[in-house]
């Protein structure tokens, strides 16, 4: 997986979060990295969706797997 657009500040990779849904003229999402601050606008298609390959580009956090090395850097386990 190619994490060259996901990549934030350090060793952490973007946490993005919904700030606004555009939906005049075109139907839109705004999101901001909780990290970093870094903004971006993804266009949602007629049928509500975006498109799919450029949002997991910037969205690879979302798409780890527990197996994978950077996981529990990313979602590190609750302490009790």
């Amino acid at each position: 997986m190619d994490f060259g657009h996901s990549k934030c500040k350090g060793s952490w990779l973007h946490r993005f979060e919904l700030v606004v849904e555009y939906h005049h003229p075109n139907v839109a999402v705004k999101e901001r990295c909780a990290r970093c601050a870094k903004e971006l606008i993804f266009p949602i298609d007629p049928n509500g969706n975006a498109d799919n390959n450029n949002y997991l580009k910037y969205h690879a956090r979302l798409a780890l797997l527990p197996q994978h090395s950077l996981y529990n850097h990313e979602y590190p386990p609750k302490t009790r």
